[in-house]
């Protein structure tokens, strides 16, 4: 089932980038693909392609989670697991709302091969249908980075906002 009419609501913004400028470890959206057989595709509604990528090879292939075949909870659950330990909460807000996904994640190469060992221990990886993909860059026509509403976002990595104690002043 396809969830991403789900993701879509999850959506703050999206904004059109160029594809020598893609990194690892966050999320874009594939608007349109031409497939080996020559055969261009748009992705729109139901049918979006979100993708977190999770590696960039030196011959541009890139290595996806296509996260619109997982539902947003699982996706996140997953993704909580793999946060940097000890990230204060100011931390992963600025990166949230700043789209560096990739500085609040645990850190590896552009090929994201610790990244890849991860992803298959999980079920993200393992679910029916599957969420793994790869798409050649210059296949690639149209692609869109995503930026997640921060407070949806951080609902679903399960970060409560740390709560304000406040004292009082001592009384005379």
């Amino acid at each position: 089932m396809p969830f991403a009419l789900q993701y879509n609501k999850l959506i703050a913004r999206e904004t059109q980038v160029a594809k020598t400028k893609l990194e690892p470890r966050k999320v874009y959206k594939i608007i349109s693909y031409e497939y080996a057989d020559g055969n261009l595709t748009t992705f729109t509604g139901p049918k979006s392609a979100i993708i977190f990528v999770i590696g960039i090879t030196p011959d541009k292939i890139l290595h996806c989670l296509k996260i619109s075949e997982s539902s947003p909870r699982k996706f996140f659950s997953w993704l909580r697991l793999n946060l940097k330990r000890n990230l204060k909460y100011e931390t992963i807000v600025e990166n949230v709302n700043s789209n560096k996904f990739n500085e609040i994640v645990l850190d590896d190469n552009r090929l994201g091969t610790k990244f890849f060992q991860e992803v298959k221990r999980n079920t993200i990886y393992t679910q029916q249908p599957g969420t793994y993909r790869t798409y050649i860059l210059k296949n690639v026509k149209l692609i869109k980075e995503v930026t997640f509403d921060t407070k949806e976002m951080l609902r679903l990595l399960g970060i409560p906002k740390p709560s304000k104690t406040t004292t009082k002043p001592p009384e005379e």
